[in-house]
């Protein structure tokens, strides 16, 4: 089995996670740029070296400094596009140090699946440019998965949310509140759809304003504003350290809101300067969540959050949200939950542990999930191109050919032979050729009632019934090889009445199948008796039976076959008609001549075994394929 590597590249922090092995241990992340999370900042040290993470601010030598590049990606603005791919570069490089000295697999010796998330609203094209950018930056083959379906995995996997795939049917919010902007993705069964989010919303623009109310408490405002000023890295310094600060008020609100937690800043710009950052509960709300902003056109964080929160609700009003899993490192603030609570009052409000990481470990699960199903799906097709389908079919044809003769000669006998065959004794009939072709034209019509249709429609789903249970336990067992639990092909509580489909996962064979399935096997029956079949498997009995009473004394003269058109012609005698009596000739004897001869004929005659084989064959094949390609196979 592969290993997964889940790659969460935001635009404030960025993390990695690898997965190794089984769903069953959670994928860990790798300490790269400082942390399990680290900032997504990238420079270039003066020997050359790529920098990222916090090293890449507090360096003051290092050049070609960039931070919140991806939020500008799309539009390329300010080099972005360069800095992402120097950003990346500088992960592969940690990244192959990290797994050396773990003694694990070269990123680039085919051991991984790379799992790269995107926004959920990126466009193809800007998929597939961002995709190129990862290959040359030495992610040899990325798998790129959105954002929101990396926290959906992590949901469906991880004991944090307590999820199942079953939830997952009903509508689901993700919402996102990074660094930089609050996303949306709203998702219902198989449709994701990214509703705008606010991009001026993030964890960052507290840290802006957490500083800014620190430089107003110090003793010199004026000169550490100057200093900031001045000196773009003092600044960057300062606002890691305010960061620093806000996730250690968040981790423990209830105990920091009445006292309050500080941390201690040096920089070293122009002298050593001491600068000490505090907040409590009261900076939190009046100079903080509820004050204006800007940045945000004078409006509080609080009023904004509340108002994208509200433009959700309407955008998803016909389908509501029955599922909110908030992701983000800046969803610890105690307020932000509140207010997606308030918001979505009859929603059930899921957050990891650690937020930061939720996105990276469900990209991991997927990347596990890909290779799982990868694997699974190459030994599923030489299943399909095995003898093992064929086998199988072959097998139960013996069954599905006697449930027919069994069910449906009855039926013939009762509403076709029996009238006729009254009919030619008592007179209406005419000549024994005259009530052949009346039964012919009889079975024609009988077959396309809808007893017989309804009839040949219950018998093949009682036939297919065990079938697919065999192809299900050898196609389970594929999966449990995999660790992959599929359903396989649903037959299941098949009513005798009705024939209803199953939507299943991977591999899918619902519906379409069985109704397919069951339209061969009535067709090939339909086209065996209307053929001329019918009239064949009456002459195999009753009919026959006269014919041959008759043939004993007239063939010896004319021969056989010469004496048989001629009886078949020959207007017999009324009374002499009545020797041959419903119970002579509608009898067992008879009756099961006839159900061997259909059941000959259907074996001999027909290429139902090969029609069947195939069409169940090219069903599990399509599921295959659409396993492969989808983005997450998950239901």
């Amino acid at each position: 089995m592969k290993l997964a590597l889940g790659f969460d590249i935001g635009d404030g922090e960025s993390c990695v996670t690898l997965l190794t092995g089984t769903t069953s241990v959670a994928p860990r992340p790798i300490p790269l740029g400082g942390g399990n999370s680290f900032l997504s900042a990238v420079a270039v040290s003066d020997d050359g070296k790529i920098v990222i993470g916090e090293n890449a601010v507090m360096d003051a030598s290092a050049k070609q400094k960039h931070i919140r590049f991806k939020s500008r990606y799309r539009e390329d603005r300010d080099g972005a596009r360069a800095a992402m791919a120097l950003f990346v570069k500088g992960i592969v490089i940690q990244l192959e140090a990290a797994l050396g000295a773990a003694h694990l697999p070269a990123l680039g010796s085919g051991s991984y699946v790379t799992v790269v998330g995107c926004p959920a609203a990126w466009d193809p094209e800007t998929r597939t440019a961002y995709k190129k950018l990862l290959v040359g930056a030495g992610i040899a083959h990325p798998v790129l998965v959105s954002e929101s379906r990396g926290a959906l995995m992590y949901g469906i996997r991880s004991s944090d949310f307590g999820l199942t795939s079953q939830m997952l049917n009903e509508s689901t919010l993700i919402v996102d509140l990074g660094s930089s902007t609050l996303d949306y993705a709203w998702i219902t069964k198989d449709k994701e759809t990214a509703v705008s989010g606010d991009a001026r919303l993030g964890g960052g623009l507290f840290d802006e304003y957490m500083l800014l109310h620190s430089i107003q408490r110090s003793e010199d405002p004026a000169g550490l504003a100057a200093l900031l000023e001045r000196n773009p890295d003092a600044h960057a310094q300062l606002l890691l350290a305010t960061r620093r600060l806000k996730e250690k008020y968040f981790l423990n609100e209830d105990a920091y809101a009445k006292d309050g937690c500080s941390e201690i800043a040096y920089l070293y710009a122009e002298g050593r300067k001491r600068v000490e950052l505090s907040l409590n509960g009261q900076d939190m709300w009046q100079n903080l969540a509820n004050k204006p902003m800007r940045e945000l056109g004078n409006n509080s964080f609080i009023s904004c959050l509340r108002n994208s929160l509200a433009q959700v609700g309407q955008l998803t009003a016909a389908n509501p949200p029955r599922y909110l899993l908030l992701t983000g490192g800046a969803s610890r603030m105690a307020f932000f939950r509140d207010e997606c609570e308030q918001a979505f009052p009859k929603t059930k409000v899921f957050m990891s542990k650690e937020p930061e990481l939720t996105i990276s470990k469900g990209l991991a699960y997927c990347g596990f999930e890909d290779a799982a199903a990868r694997s699974c799906a190459e030994e599923l097709t030489a299943y399909v191109n095995g003898p093992a389908v064929e086998t199988i079919v072959q097998a139960h044809l013996p069954g599905l050919y006697r449930m027919l003769a069994d069910r449906l000669l009855p039926v013939i006998v009762n509403n076709v032979v029996r009238p006729n065959y009254n009919n030619w004794r008592f007179g209406t009939i005419d000549t024994i050729g005259q009530m052949e072709s009346r039964i012919g034209a009889d079975v024609e019509h009988e077959m396309q009632t809808l007893a017989v249709k309804r009839l040949l429609q219950d018998t093949s789903a009682q036939w297919l019934a065990p079938l697919l249970s065999q192809i299900n336990a050898e196609i389970s067992a594929v999966g449990q090889k995999h660790k992959l639990q599929l359903k396989g092909i649903s037959s299941a509580d098949l009513p005798a009445s009705d024939v209803p489909g199953s939507g299943i996962a991977a591999p899918t064979i619902g519906t379409g199948f069985i109704q397919t399935t069951i339209a061969l096997v009535a067709g090939i029956v339909v086209g065996v008796l209307c053929g001329g079949g019918g009239t064949a498997l009456i002459m195999s009995g009753p009919v026959g039976w006269i014919i041959g009473f008759l043939l004993v004394a007239a063939a010896a003269v004319l021969g056989r076959k010469k004496a048989e058109s001629i009886i078949k012609g020959l207007t017999i005698p009324k009374p002499a008609r009545i020797v041959f009596t419903e119970g002579q000739l509608l009898n067992e004897r008879n009756d099961s001549k006839m159900k061997e001869s259909l059941i000959q004929k259907l074996r001999d005659e027909t290429d139902m075994g090969e029609k069947l084989t195939d069409s169940i064959s090219r069903k599990i094949d399509q599921a295959i394929r659409d396993l492969i390609a989808t983005e997450l196979p998950v239901q």
